[in-house]
């Protein structure tokens, strides 16, 4: 309890800004090591910024030339492999340890880890590795690109009478699969925006005592017109 109630405070959330890039550092040089164990190059490290922050990645594209796919999915799932194994010491140690800072940061460590590497990492519906996972497990590469192209002449089916780009899609994905790329495409779309609007939120609670709560509203406005107005204009 006393750590759930500290963890929303300012400094402790810049205490895990700072314990999240350390982690993805250590989650990309866990893809990195696979890829080279299995006889890949990593060709490229750099950082990029993911919701505001600056994060390591890894090019492991080498590993989709691995002929073996159980190869190519360890590669994906290394990163949240390695991160377990954190989550799983953190654990040990938080359980172990009196209250107090360092406890607190365990505590940290263990949700970054453990928690969040699942909702976001090896959560299939965001294009992170449980999404490469499953692309690799159904063999149909570009998953995403594809699911979404079967919403779209559905909904062009439904709407206008006609299936525009049938045939593509049906050079792509065979009809008696398509139901359930549909139902990933929007499943995925429901999540993303699920996840943007309680950032939005997060935002809005955050900074409320400053008077900047609207920054937070205008993010999820955004999030809105982004995810639900632009695609279904598109089609």
């Amino acid at each position: 309890s006393p750590s759930l109630n500290d963890f929303l405070t300012l400094p402790n959330l810049a205490t895990i800004w700072a314990l999240t890039i350390v982690v993805k550092v250590i989650h990309e040089f866990g893809h990195g090591l696979t890829c080279k164990h299995y006889g890949g190059e990593v060709h490229e490290m750099g950082a990029m910024v993911i919701v505001f922050s600056p994060f390591l990645y890894a090019d492991v594209t080498d590993s989709y030339l691995f002929p073996n796919k159980r190869h190519r999915i360890l590669v994906a799932a290394a990163g949240i492999y390695i991160e377990l194994v954190i989550a799983a010491l953190a654990t040990l140690l938080w359980a172990i340890s009196q209250p107090g800072p360092t406890q607190q940061l365990l505590f940290n460590l263990m949700l970054i880890t453990s928690v969040w590497t699942v909702l976001f990492n090896a959560n299939p519906l965001m294009k992170f590795d449980g999404y490469y996972i499953l692309t690799d497990v159904l063999d149909v590469p570009n998953l995403r690109a594809k699911a979404q192209m079967c919403v779209s002449e559905m909904l062009r089916r439904v709407c206008f009478g006609n299936s525009g780009g049938a045939a593509s899609v049906e050079s792509l994905l065979p009809r008696r699969r398509r139901g359930w790329f549909v139902l990933y495409s929007v499943a995925a779309q429901i999540y993303l925006l699920y996840i943007t609007l309680g950032i939005a939120m997060l935002f809005h609670h955050l900074l409320k005592p400053y008077g900047l709560a609207w920054l937070g509203d205008w993010i999820g406005v955004g999030a809105l017109i982004s995810m639900l107005l632009v695609p279904g204009m598109s089609f």
